[in-house]
């Protein structure tokens, strides 16, 4: 079996930035030379250069996919490696076997560093984090708990424009995302990394990494939370251990990413995105800042997820709440589209938004020519050579 090096991390300060990278080496030939994370000057000093928790995560979902053995140079977290290798990495391929039964060699450290008590959770503006925001910044949340900081992770999915990469989008996006911490009085830890580029090197969808990826950028920060709520894209009765996506699992993942000194939590398991965006109403930063767009920095009202979150908000009756964020306008001229989607496809967004229209008594009507028009559009792109061809224009493999 091969084997993944990773070297000993080491920081680099300068007035701008403080960067922590370690050299990494494989004989797969996919993976940069190095990874690094890097942070402003007033959170620097809490990145972590005397273990290499965070980079072991980084690789972690590589090395299983490549059946590469990964060895250490400096020293991994006593609790982090034992959940890993005695849970996490077998049990992962029992339930996938085509991750690869990995060994982890490395020294063992235990030590809790003086750490500043933060309580974290990633701030992109969409209906997960914004719902984690606001359960944990309100005043039923008792105090040890509530959000201290919101992080900008620049490790992916800012990036993504349809089937390109646009590095410009992920500025925009922690502009946006710091006007709303401002908003509601948080700061705002910003990450970058060059986590960014691994989806792409080794040709692996970023849903089936974000979870390592994310927690990877925490860990480099670990002298400064104690706490990180990481937001989950799907509630707990959909469960399930697949490469389709890492939320599907990752109530299982993130408590065996812990450390001695370092906690995470998947943050509204207990809520569907409906029940979410149903609670997000009755939050007033959500009328400014709910930003749900895969395509542009605002809002286009017209892509998948834009019109899947109008239609759920439309069911709910608050349309008028959120026009400040979306163009109304355009979500009409593609609302049957999405309607068909929701009657037609399987999935279980769209299971929700049916179950929704049970519950409110409401209905989502289209005219009957396109609904035809849309439903036989549906048939097409459901064939299985239709889908296999998106695929490969994205470079993608199809999982289970």
């Amino acid at each position: 079996m091969a084997t993944l090096f990773v070297g000993r991390p080491e920081l680099i300060c300068s007035e701008q930035k403080m960067v922590l990278r370690a050299p990494i080496a494989c004989e797969c030939g996919k993976l940069p030379d190095h990874l690094w994370f890097a942070t402003g000057p007033e959170y620097g000093h809490y990145l972590v250069e005397e273990r290499g928790d965070a980079f072991l995560v980084a690789v972690l979902i590589h090395a299983l996919r490549e059946k590469h053995d990964i060895r250490l140079l400096a020293p991994i977290s006593e609790r982090l490696f034992y959940s890993v290798t005695e849970y996490l990495i077998p049990a992962l391929h029992r339930a996938l076997p085509t991750l690869g039964q990995i060994s982890i060699d490395c020294e063992l450290d235990s030590t809790v560093w003086p750490n500043a008590r933060a309580v974290g959770a990633g701030n992109s503006c969409g209906v997960d984090s914004m719902f984690t925001v606001a359960k944990h910044t309100s005043p039923t949340c008792p105090a040890g708990f509530r959000l201290t900081h919101l992080t900008f992770h620049d490790c992916g999915s800012h990036r993504r424009h349809l089937f390109s990469v646009d590095p410009g989008l992920a500025d925009d996006r922690r502009e946006l995302t710091s006007q709303f911490a401002r908003e509601i009085g948080l700061p705002q830890v910003s990450v970058d990394t060059n986590l960014n580029t691994l989806p792409e090197a080794i040709n692996l969808p970023f849903e089936q990494m974000h979870t390592y990826l994310n927690t990877a950028c925490a860990l480099a920060l670990q002298k400064l939370f104690k706490t990180y709520y990481y937001s989950s894209s799907f509630p707990a009765d959909v469960f399930r251990f697949t490469l389709a996506d890492s939320a599907y699992y990752d109530t299982f993942t993130l408590p065996l990413l812990a450390t001695e000194q370092l906690s995470f939590s998947a943050a509204g398991k207990a809520y569907s995105r409906a029940e979410k965006m149903q609670q997000l109403m009755e939050y007033e930063p959500s009328h400014s800042f709910l930003n749900v767009c895969t395509t542009a920095l605002e809002n286009c009202s017209s892509c998948e997820k834009c019109l899947r979150t109008l239609v759920a908000i439309e069911l709910l009756g608050g349309l008028d709440v959120y026009e400040e964020v979306f163009d109304l306008e355009t979500y009409a001229k593609h609302r049957s589209r999405h309607v068909v989607d929701v009657l037609k496809r399987d999935g279980h967004y769209y299971q929700e938004i049916r179950e929704l229209m049970q519950e409110t008594g409401s209905s989502l009507r289209v005219p009957m020519m396109e609904y035809l028009l849309y439903s036989l559009r549906r048939k097409v792109a459901d064939v299985p050579v239709v889908q296999r061809l998106y695929y490969a224009l994205r470079g993608w493999e199809i999982t289970p």
